[in-house]
């Protein structure tokens, strides 16, 4: 399954606050690149943080390549 969450903090509060979250079953890479440029296109994030153990780091470096996501940490 394909986790997809987005939180929001404020630098002053020690508090996070959940504004999104989905998971699909069955998604292939080039969906999953889709996806994450679909959610930075509707949340504008400030970063982008991805989980690249497993399937995550081969997911993530195709949206890197692609173009469809510039700026992720990984960890």
């Amino acid at each position: 399954k394909t986790a997809f969450g987005i939180v929001s903090y404020h630098p002053n509060h020690r508090k996070i606050w959940v504004q999104h979250v989905e998971g699909q079953q069955g998604m292939i890479t080039s969906e999953i690149a889709i996806r994450i440029q679909q959610l930075i296109a509707k949340f504008k994030p400030g970063h982008i943080v991805a989980d690249t153990g497993g399937l995550g780091k081969s997911i993530t470096e195709e949206a890197v390549l692609e173009g469809r996501a510039l700026s992720i940490c990984f960890f």
